[in-house]
C-alpha cells in the first residue's frame, strides 16, 4: 500500500526567537514501533516548508546524527533571477530540531550558540560539502561560505583519573 501523510509524523517550522534568520522545529517523537490495538506505527516524518515557493532541489546529506539539506525560495518575479534559501539541519531519526548546537552560527569556534534547525542565506545555497568539520556552500550570488559543524552531541569523558606506572 502507499504511504500518505497520515502515516508520518509532522515537524513544524517556526522563526527562531533567539537567532536572527534562524528557524526552529518541533521535536515530535516518531513511533516507529509496530502499533498495537488502537495505535499504528509511524513510518517516518515530514516538514512542510513555510515560505511561499520554498523547495529542496539539492541532494541532502546524512552526517552522524544529522540530516543536512538546503532549501531555495526563488524570486517572486517570474522574469527575475535569484532568491534566498536556508541551510537546514535536523535530527535524522525524527526530523525535529537537534538537541545540540549543530552550526557555529557566529563562527567563533565554540558550540555554545542557541540551538536552531536552520539559518537563512541571502542568496540561493548549493548543496553543502563537508570538509574537515565544516559545511562549505556556494550560493547564487557567487559567494563561498563555510560553517563549523558538529554532527553528534559532545560526550563527556568517562575517565575520572588515571595512573602512570
Amino acid at each position: 500500500s502507499l504511504i500518505d501523510r497520515n502515516d508520518l509524523q509532522v515537524q513544524l517550522v517556526s522563526d527562531s526567537n533567539l537567532v536572527a534568520g534562524g528557524r526552529d522545529l518541533t521535536r515530535n517523537t516518531v513511533d516507529y514501533a509496530l502499533g498495537s490495538g488502537t495505535t499504528s506505527a509511524e513510518l517516518g516524518w515530514y516538514i512542510d516548508l513555510p515560505d511561499s515557493g520554498e523547495r529542496v532541489v539539492v541532494q541532502p546529506a546524512v552526517v552522524g546524527d544529522i540530516l543536512f539539506f538546503n532549501t531555495m525560495v526563488p524570486n517572486d518575479d517570474t522574469c527575475g533571477s535569484g532568491g534566498y534559501g536556508y541551510l537546514m539541519f535536523v535530527d535524522r531519526m525524527n526530523g525535529g530540531q537537534p538537541e545540540f548546537t549543530v552550526l557555529d552560527v557566529n563562527d567563533d569556534g565554540v558550540f555554545v550558540d542557541d540551538i536552531v534547525a536552520g539559518i537563512e542565506i541571502s542568496d540561493i545555497p548549493s548543496a553543502g560539502r563537508f570538509i574537515d568539520g565544516r559545511e562549505v556552500i556556494s550560493d547564487s550570488g557567487g559567494q563561498i561560505a563555510d560553517f563549523k559543524v558538529q554532527t553528534q552531541a559532545s560526550k563527556r569523558s568517562t575517565r575520572s583519573s588515571w595512573a602512570t606506572y
